[in-house]
Order: structure tokens, then sequence, then C-alpha cells
């Protein structure tokens, strides 16, 4: 019976090791050797085959190109060339020249220039009206305009006066190019993930300054911004390429995480190789500060655990007993299964024991009975989102758990990572202190499911209440 045993934990251990052995192969070796389109496509980036007119165009007409390093502007020419050739251009009162598709599509490379994914895939088809017109939609007059049906709309006189050169914050190519990228994400596409998933943080973080321009009180950014947060976006991007300067001192904060948004600075020249994003997330520190809250844990499932394993254990006590021709394997096997039962389920169990605490400074999850485990602390400049969930049934460390949970959307670098932690119990009360706190941290909240007070949470996160 324990040969039988041993031979068993040999083979599975054996088949793990040759797992691990083809999954590293292919991760490492064949798939970057016959991945062809990966390939493929870092060729195109690194040797572009650039069109002569293209570059010609650029470098006479387009400011942006022009402050360009020289180790950048190739890619830059690859870029507006690959995406010229997605899009069908139309004109409609005029006729489409070369130069017209070269610089509208540039303006939209300009605000995807820092994204991996930069052509808008959802997006085919762009209409050039040689001023403003009237739209089919709403019959109102427009400069420019983005649907979800995959047309972008451009008055090219107003486009032209965008580029002018006079710095007015009026640019109706990156305007609606702005739009393009974001109404990319609801539809399925080549998006870049850090872009969609960090942009609660910059709605979150610019929130105040939409609030105070939605209400008619002095900004340096034009009142149109208040419209909605769709246009606070596109508005703020016109801002942040036509006066980054200007924009950096007004508004630092809102400056600072549209850097990071679009993983460009246009305050200082951009050059290949600059870590953008990561050179505006501060290190993260010891400095905690003050400890505001801490969350309660349910020891249940670890006794739980603990007990079955005492269970076993009571079962060899009852099999020595016996006294039979088998007890002798009968009790080496049971002891051993008790044993390693008792030891990795503690460890599994203790490692999802984890309390997660609000400090001045930062968002800690700390392993209460697990010491070696090390806190995960993050900075609340680097959270972007925090959704509260009521009594929800997850599968976790090959249970089923039935909890609260917390699940943490933050910024790791260049990667936006989730993170989730099953609390217990947790009331109204206590939901409208985190939700308080991270609200004031410029943490976008989300509350879903149960029979938490809604109300009452909601005027938390939406600034109505205490």
């Amino acid at each position: 019976m324990f040969g039988i045993f041993l031979l068993l934990i040999i083979l599975l251990s054996v088949g793990g090791l040759l797992y691990m052995f083809l999954y590293g192969l292919w991760t490492f070796l064949i798939g970057p050797l016959f991945g062809i389109s990966l390939t493929e496509k870092q060729k195109n980036l690194s040797k572009p085959i650039l069109d002569p007119e293209i570059e010609s165009l650029l470098a006479a007409e387009f400011s942006y190109y022009k402050n360009l390093s020289q180790d950048l502007k190739p890619l830059f020419v690859y870029r507006v060339s690959a995406f010229l050739d997605s899009q069908e251009f139309e004109g409609r009162g005029l006729d489409v020249t070369q130069e017209m598709k070269v610089l509208i599509s540039a303006s939209a490379i300009q605000v995807t220039f820092g994204l991996t994914k930069y052509r808008f895939d959802n997006f085919t088809k762009i209409i050039i009206f040689p001023r403003e017109y009237r739209s089919p939609l709403d019959h109102r007059f427009h400069l420019g305009e983005v649907n979800l049906g995959g047309a972008i709309f451009i008055s090219w006189d107003d486009f032209r006066k965008g580029y002018s050169g006079n710095n007015d914050n009026y640019n109706v190519g990156l305007h609606e190019m702005a739009h393009a990228l974001r109404f990319d994400k609801f539809r399925s596409g080549d998006r870049d993930d850090f872009f969609d998933g960090y942009f609660d943080k910059f709605i979150a973080e610019g929130k105040e300054e939409f609030l105070r321009i939605r209400a008619g009180e002095n900004s340096f950014i034009r009142k149109y911004a208040g419209t909605n947060s769709e246009e606070f976006f596109a508005v703020c991007v016109e801002y942040f390429f036509e006066s980054p300067l200007v924009l950096k001192e007004k508004l630092p904060d809102l400056y600072r995480n549209l850097c990071i948004l679009l993983n460009q600075d246009p305050s200082v020249p951009l050059s290949n190789g600059m870590p953008i994003r990561s050179a505006f997330f501060k290190a993260i520190t010891d400095d905690r500060g003050k400890l505001y809250f801490s969350s309660s844990l349910s020891y249940t499932r670890l006794i739980i655990t603990y007990c079955l394993g005492f269970v076993f254990l009571f079962m060899l006590f009852l099999n020595k007993l016996q006294g039979s021709e088998t007890a002798g394997d009968s009790a080496i096997f049971i002891g051993l299964f008790s044993i390693v039962y008792i030891a990795a389920g503690g460890f599994t169990m203790s490692a999802s024991f984890k309390k997660f605490k609000l400090f001045e400074n930062s968002f800690v999850v700390s392993y209460s009975l697990n010491p070696l485990l090390k806190d995960i602390v993050l900075p609340y400049e680097r959270m972007i989102s925090a959704k509260l969930s009521r009594g929800e049934s997850r599968y976790r460390n090959n249970l089923t758990v039935h909890s609260d949970f917390l699940d943490i959307t933050y910024a790791n670098g260049t990667r936006i990572e989730s993170k989730e932690f099953p609390i217990d119990s947790v009331g109204t009360e206590t939901m409208e202190k985190v939700a308080a706190f991270l609200k004031k941290e410029k943490v976008m909240i989300k509350i879903v499911g149960g029979n938490w007070s809604h109300e009452r949470i909601d005027k938390v996160i939406n600034g109505l209440g205490a």
C-alpha cells in the first residue's frame, strides 16, 4: 500500500516537472520562433518602410513630428502610413488630397504615439468637409464628430486652423481623435490595455476640476469640457498638446495623469526609450503614516481546515487500535496524508486570510496569520478603482468562498493589475468609511450587489454626504 502511494507521488512530481519544461520551451523558444504575426510586427516596427511623400509632408507641415528626436521620426512615419492605409477617406464637397490624408492620420498618431496599440480598429472611414457642416445625426453645425458606426467627421478648414501654430487650445483634429481613442474601447478591437484601465483614475483625479467647470467657475480649461466626462477628456487632450507647460503649471495633477494615461510628456522633447509612465509614479516607501481603518477577519474556514486534519489523525488512532494485518500500511498512509493536509491546508488558508488597512499614505494588505508572506503596499496614486461586492460566491484556492469582496485595480509599472480580497461581514457604516476615505484619495469607487444601504453609500461616493 505504501509503495503504491509513493509511486503516485513520484509520477505526479515527474508530470509537473515535464509540464513546466514544455511550457517554458513553447513560451520562450518555439512560440517566438514560429510566431509569424508577432515577428512580422516587431520587424515592421524596428525597420519600417518609409514613404518619402509622407515623410516630406510631415517635415514641412506637422510641428509635432518636427519636434521628435531623429530616432523616433521613422516610427512616427511608419505609424502614420499604417493608419492611413487602414482608413477610407471620403470628401463631401471637396476632393481629398494626399496632404489631407497624411495630416489627419498624423493627428491620430500624435494622440496614440505613446501607446502600444495605436490604430482605431473600429473606425474605418474618415469623412472630410471643406468647413463646418450640418450633422446628419442632430442637424446641428459641427466642426467634427465621431460615431460608433465607425466614422470620423472632420472640417478641413477648422482642422488646418487647429495646427496653425497659434496655440489657442482649439484643435478639432486632436479633439476628435481623442474621442475615437475612447470610443474604440466600447467595441472589441486592438486597444491599449493600460489606457483602458487607467482612464478611471484620470476621471477620478480630474473630477474636482470637471465639477468646477460644470458649475461655471473660473478654470484654465474652457467651459465645453464640463459637458460630460468624454468631452472633458477630449478638451484636456487639446490643452495637453497645445499648451503643455501652462497646463502643467496650473493643473499639475491633471497634467501628470494625462502623461501617464497617454504615455507622453509634451513639455519635454520626446526621445526613444524614455520611461514616461514609470517616471511619474512615486517610489513605494515604508512611510505608511497614520492607520485610519483595518478590516476584520473570520476564522471559521481555518478552524474547519484544521478540524478535518485532526479527524484524519483520529482515524489513524482508530486504525492502530484495530491491529489488523494492513494496519501498518494504512497508518503510514493516513499519517502522511494528515500531516501534508494540515501543513498545506494551513498554509493555503492562512495565505487567504488577508486584512486590508487604510493608512494615511497607502493601502496595505497584510497576511495576519502567515509571517512568511510580505505585506502588499499600494500608494493611493497607483490605485485606480475599488469595487465593493456583497454576498458573492467565488472559486478560490480550490474552494468555493461565499463572502463580501473588495477588488482593487491598480497600476503596476506599465501594467494594470487587479487583486481581490475577501472581507467578512462588512456593514453599511464600514463601507461609508472606506468609500469616503478612498474617494478623498481620488480612487474610483464601485458598489455591487447585496443589501448595503446604497443610497447612503452613493451619497458619500458622489460627495453629497459627510
